[in-house]
């Protein structure tokens, strides 16, 4: 019998318990900072299988020699949402490294799942990678974005390693060589997108400031001053008005006949940039990195995500403005048009760029990523811009399509890959069906006997 503990993440809590519910061999232990999911999970775990690190749990902890310098505590306090803003951040994490330390020894967990988002993920994940002794997994059930419907179980913090689970020698079964497909998750996320619109929207999240998240004040990703998130929730408001009043975005159409660049910024504050790609997180000097090498013929397009209008002050895109021929694109503008216009496609680790890829387009990601496998996909980096060897003809240079790289890719991918859905029910209904909680206790099953 495994040993398998998760973490518990919200709304997808639910669909991590569905899971853990059909793990017949296995005994299920979790790791929760909310003490109203702390409460559900007793009613079907026994309470010292479940470890609370809730704020005032672990800021009680008393101080011990215990060695915290080989975690980079500050990074992960910086790169967190919440806790980077408050003053008992590092002591939270700092005390939180030896309770995980000693919550995976003296249970023996064999397997840790969970997300890369918050600190307090990131640290279980290295207490269990660093500690070699602990004999204990670490693992992050993720989409691979394409082939829709299927996820994969990255063994790193940046999406850049998958857990394979077939032989060295193993012949993988021939795909068909894997095309560019918009996401499913982009038709819903529309759909919320207009629900944020709505006065119910916002009367539903004033009514969550002044009822529940009074009494939330124990949970280390919720601000302590409910006043900064407050004013927070209405800057949102107040920048997305800011942002269609005031940043000019060009059409497609003007694009005709240019030569141009293309980067998509992501949302911020989020995984896959904060995290996934941290030291790279600051999408400004990104933009500015990029633009020292356009040639004065080109044109560098920006595309602002479609759910990060609110999130900006106007000086951020006013920053951008100021170089020459940076121009923003109209923002619901069709991203694979404009992939196929473009001369390449920068990001820091978006989906931008295997799209691209796939599409026969040069791509480059300022962070390793499992994507950059593909032909046409490059992981570069500040020190490769600042080779005086460098130019925009020579980046596109360097990248060629070749085939029979890109069907390895597919093999490879589909074979390391499962059938399933990681979402939640608010995010996606049908992650919460029959079928695929079946199909997730199989995937999960298959990486815990391998």
């Amino acid at each position: 019998m495994k040993n398998i503990c998760f973490v518990a993440n919200y709304e997808k809590t639910s669909l991590f318990d569905a899971v853990a519910q059909k793990l017949s061999d296995a005994k299920i232990y979790w790791i929760v900072v909310n003490k109203a999911l702390y409460s559900d999970l007793l009613e079907r775990y026994p309470a010292e299988t479940i470890l609370l690190i809730d704020k005032d749990s672990v800021l009680e902890k008393k101080e011990t020699s215990f060695d915290t310098s080989k975690y980079n505590l500050n990074e992960m306090w910086y790169g967190d949402r919440v806790l980077k803003y408050e003053s008992w951040g590092q002591k939270y994490l700092s005390n939180l490294s030896e309770i995980y330390y000693n919550f995976i020894a003296k249970n023996k967990i064999d397997f840790i799942f969970g997300e890369q988002t918050w600190a307090h993920e990131l640290l279980v994940h290295r207490v269990a990678d660093l500690n070699k002794e602990l004999d204990c997994t670490s693992l992050s059930p993720h989409t691979v974005r394409m082939p829709a419907g299927k996820f994969a179980f990255f063994k790193d913090e940046f999406e850049s390693a998958i857990k394979t689970y077939r032989a060295e020698d193993f012949t993988y079964p021939e795909f068909p060589t894997l095309q560019a497909k918009k996401p499913e998750y982009l038709a819903l996320n529309d759909k919320l997108l207009d629900e944020k619109s709505k006065l119910s929207y916002f009367i539903k999240k004033m009514k969550y400031f002044f009822n529940e998240r009074i009494h939330e004040a124990h949970d280390p990703t919720k601000p302590d001053s409910i006043a900064r998130a407050f004013k927070g929730f209405v800057s949102y408001y107040i920048n997305k008005k800011r942002y269609h009043w005031s940043v000019k975005e060009i059409t497609k159409k003007q694009l005709e006949n240019r030569k141009f660049l293309l980067f998509t910024l992501h949302k911020q504050p989020e995984a896959s940039v904060d995290n996934t790609g941290r030291y790279y997180e600051d999408q400004l000097e990104i933009i500015k990195n990029i633009w020292r090498i356009l040639p004065e013929d080109h044109l560098l397009i920006v595309k602002e995500h479609s759910n990060a209008i609110g999130d900006r002050k106007l000086e951020f895109y006013q920053t951008i403005s100021q170089y020459k021929n940076v121009e923003f694109i109209q923002y619901n503008e069709d991203s694979y048009s404009l992939i196929k216009m473009c001369e390449a496609v920068f990001t820091i680790s978006g989906t931008v760029a295997y799209e691209a890829a796939l599409m026969g387009k040069p791509a480059f990601t300022f962070i390793p990523i499992f994507f950059n496998r593909l032909s046409m996909c490059r992981h570069i980096n500040f020190d490769t811009l600042r080779d005086p060897h460098t130019s925009l003809q020579s980046l596109i240079a360097s990248v060629k399509h070749d085939k029979q790289v890109d069907q390895e890719y597919t093999n490879w991918i589909y074979g390391n890959s499962f059938e399933g859905i990681i979402s939640d029910y608010n995010s996606n209904p049908d992650c919460m069906t029959e079928k695929n909680i079946n199909d997730l206790t199989l995937a999960f099953s298959t990486i815990v006997n391998d």
